[in-house]
């Protein structure tokens, strides 16, 4: 298999440690136009989940466990996925099989993409493998967990409804809402609020921090046509 591994600023367990380094961010300073066929070490691994991986969503365990057992056996084979590196230099994807062969303690061959733009991160995979949580924090939204479900609070209650019952939004149509429709400070303050409100109250964060955010912009509203 590492014979179809590309030998120019090549990646496979044969090099030293500081040579696998090397090239490694030589394929990120200049990323080739294709994808590369590599093999990570658990050294390579462990250096890239410590100092490139930043910004990525939360680990999945049960699937670290998961990779980690099918390296361990043998059952790791070259597939489509690939790991992918931005133009900022860091990890895009592939967090979880690096996890895993850092548990595992065995190489893995991959396909490995460089250069993407760090921007088209936020479509990567934003179906069924990332939740709205995983795309928020990616983005670097405050409360990622709660963002998505104020949101949908937010859009049922400008539809003249109580609860999300009827509400259906992908990620991608939550991202573009909270970013072309939202006065981001006012939904953090409004979920922060909501959450001290809770303790006296056990109205769930979500409806109340929704309720909070549409006043606030109902009030700017009324300000801005009467002045």
């Amino acid at each position: 298999m590492l014979s179809v591994i590309s030998k120019q600023r090549g990646l496979n367990s044969s090099l030293d440690p500081s040579d696998q380094i090397e090239n490694l961010y030589s394929l990120i300073k200049n990323p080739p136009q294709n994808s590369r066929v590599i093999e990570v070490t658990p050294f390579l691994a462990e250096h890239i989940l410590e100092n490139l991986n930043i910004g990525n969503r939360t680990k999945k365990t049960e699937k670290i466990k998961t990779y980690a057992k099918d390296m361990l056996g043998g059952n790791w084979s070259l597939t489509n996925a690939t790991l992918a590196f931005g133009k900022d230099g860091y990890l895009k994807d592939g967090q979880n099989r690096l996890s895993a062969c850092v548990r595992a303690g065995k190489p893995f061959i991959t396909h490995a993409i460089f250069g993407i733009d760090p921007e088209s991160f936020i479509h990567m995979d934003v179906g069924a493998n990332r939740s709205n949580m995983d795309v928020f924090t990616i983005m670097g939204v405050p409360y990622p967990s709660m963002t998505g479900s104020v949101l949908r609070h937010i859009v049922a209650y400008k539809s003249g409804h109580a609860n999300t019952k009827n509400v259906r939004l992908t990620n991608d149509e939550l991202r573009k809402f909270y970013v072309d429709e939202v006065d981001t400070n006012v939904l953090e303050k409004a979920i922060r609020l909501s959450k001290i409100t809770k303790k006296s109250t056990l109205i769930p964060v979500p409806p109340l921090a929704a309720l909070f955010t549409s006043l606030q912009r109902a009030a700017m509203m009324r300000r801005y046509a009467s002045s």
